[in-house]
């Protein structure tokens, strides 16, 4: 509400300042209310670890936008989403709350039958899935 009236008063910018006055309580009070804590020894960067989880972003993402160019039934969205699956149980040790969700994802997209899209142009024709856009008549 008070973005919507900031935005009214002043002007759309104004918003973007409202969070200068939390940032400023947060970098005051933060290091008085939070313990500090050092973690015993030194720690190495699990890079095993990073990688299979960029990966697993990467060939989510993928999967997701090939899915604008397709459907959900092409091999390349399915392998993807798969991929990602599998790199998250990769990082977790085995199944983990989130590769459970990655697999159950792609075992709908598997079994489920694609519907039917409708695209519309911006000149009123109208595609339908992975078909060519006709001309109209001159």
């Amino acid at each position: 509400m008070l973005s919507g009236a900031l935005s009214d008063l002043v002007s759309w910018r104004a918003i973007f300042l409202i969070n200068l006055p939390v940032v400023a309580v947060a970098l005051v009070l933060l290091p008085r209310l939070v313990p500090k804590s050092r973690a015993e020894g030194r720690h190495r960067l699990d890079v095993p670890g990073a990688v299979l989880v960029t990966g697993a972003a990467v060939s989510l993402v993928y999967g997701l936008l090939r899915v604008g160019e397709s459907d959900w039934s092409d091999p390349v969205v399915i392998g993807a989403v798969g991929v990602a699956a599998l790199a998250l149980m990769g990082y977790g040790g085995g199944l983990t709350a989130g590769a459970v969700c990655v697999a159950l994802g792609a075992l709908l997209i598997v079994v489920l039958p694609p519907r039917p899209t409708s695209r519309h142009k911006p000149d009123g024709q109208v595609t339908g899935g992975r078909s060519t856009p006709t001309t109209a008549p001159s």
